[in-house]
């Protein structure tokens, strides 16, 4: 079926977005029968593990792994452990006859509802031409080396393809373009820096953080969880992630709170109450230092100077109490550093 690959170079890639998901489900539900599919498929594993069995090939994907299927492949999947988590997205490299499109739901989801034991090929799609850069290696498992990008990115696409808002068709072409950024600069031979259980662990421990962004987040009590003393999971996280978890914690609930400014939707007090951070003004000076701007700011570099059109509540929480917020910030920021120690253990 490779006849139907055709390749392009990097500078023609213009993808475009079927499906982009976030699934949690059991070893009981979670079935997918030998099947072909039409596009390109990634996942990206957050929990448990996933065995993809091709006629050629076998490999079974764990927390931390990033896996590619091509088109035109007979290939099935199983869970290997009772709970999954795993982001999945179905897209083309370049689409150019829009007549050859088709439906994921009717031609993927609805074999799986119905349980067949194997999907028929369907013979139309099967002769559609696709496009491949020849450039990426597209692999069938790659353990990541960085996962909080891969975190961000995935839930940042998740975002964009369930938004209405104009311009996300656009977003979601960047967010697969820098996927495959990511793809170019990971070493595929390289040896697994840790061991996979703790490769899991870690992996386990980033998505809770990022699932939790907007709760209380104590090291301590997640470390158990994965069965690390908190000294060994933050030193393993950083040895992974090459950032620390308070780090990626603030990452991850700066980043949403960007999402929440540009939405326009919340006032600032609001959006830092949504991300954990309820004082307004230690939340404006840790969205400062990491972006060098205050929300306000930021809120007016995104939709611009044009201060007629703003709602003024949009700008209150920079305009007063500049000299008495000192000291309610110097304690929060000192309790937010006691999360992330190992003295937090009842």
């Amino acid at each position: 079926m490779d006849n139907k690959i055709k390749q392009i170079g990097i500078d023609e890639i213009s993808p475009y977005v079927r499906l982009v998901s976030y699934i949690e489900t059991t070893s009981e539900i979670f079935y997918v029968p030998w099947r072909m599919i039409y596009d390109y498929e990634c996942y990206y594993v957050t929990e448990g593990e996933i065995v993809v069995k091709t006629e050629d090939a076998e490999v079974c994907l764990r927390a931390g792994d990033l896996h590619v299927m091509r088109p035109f492949i007979w290939h099935r999947r199983y869970a290997k452990t009772p709970n999954i988590k795993y982001y999945g997205i179905h897209f083309d490299f370049l689409r150019i006859d829009r007549s050859s499109d088709f439906s994921t739901y009717t031609e993927y989801v609805v074999p799986i509802k119905l349980h067949k034991s194997r999907v028929k090929e369907n013979s139309e799609l099967s002769s559609r031409e696709v496009y491949e850069p020849t450039d990426i290696i597209l692999p069938l498992k790659m353990t990541v080396e960085e996962q909080p990008k891969y975190v961000f990115l995935f839930k940042n696409m998740l975002e964009h393809f369930r938004s209405q808002k104009a311009g996300n068709t656009l977003l979601l072409k960047a967010d697969i373009l820098v996927l495959l950024a990511y793809l170019a600069q990971e070493s595929t031979v390289a040896e697994p820096r840790v061991s996979k259980y703790r490769h899991n662990a870690v992996a386990q421990f980033t998505q809770a953080i990022a699932d939790s962004y907007n709760e209380k987040i104590y090291l301590s009590d997640l470390s158990l969880q994965m069965g690390m003393s908190p000294t060994h999971m933050r030193k393993v996280f950083h040895q992974v992630n090459n950032i620390s978890p308070r780090e990626f914690l603030i990452n991850s609930r700066i980043e949403r709170a960007k999402y929440y400014l540009e939405e326009g939707k919340l006032t600032i007090s609001e959006i830092g109450t949504e991300i954990g951070y309820p004082n307004v003004n230690y939340f404006s000076r840790i969205f400062k230092k990491k972006t060098n701007m205050s929300p306000s700011e930021y809120r007016k570099y995104i939709y611009g100077k044009n201060r007629e059109t703003a709602d003024p509540q949009f700008y209150w929480c920079d305009a007063a109490n500049g000299t008495a917020k000192n000291e309610a910030e110097n304690g929060n920021e000192k309790r937010e550093k006691r999360r992330f120690t190992d003295n937090h253990e009842n």
